[in-house]
């Protein structure tokens, strides 16, 4: 029974969403304000639920001994 109560509540849930979906769309296509509306909820959706890169590891540690390098690459002192 809990089951296909389950079932139920998910596939209204689907149904609404899509539903929901198509009028935003159609709204966005009528009304300037709303297609702006629409992309700041959007991008506000997306912000949420993307990852945030990490910074590749090899990169940062090049970049911290071309900081500390203070000489050429064989060592020599810099040149004045």
């Amino acid at each position: 029974m809990r089951a296909a109560i389950r079932a139920v509540v998910i596939c209204s849930i689907v149904v609404i969403t899509l539903f929901c979906a198509v009028g935003s769309v159609r709204g966005v296509k009528r009304h300037p304000v709303a297609a702006q509306f629409f992309a700041s909820a959007m991008l506000l959706v997306f912000g949420f639920f993307t990852p945030i890169p990490e910074p590749p590891q090899q990169g940062v540690e090049e970049a911290r001994e071309d900081k500390d390098m203070k000489g050429s690459e064989s060592g020599d002192p810099p040149a004045v």
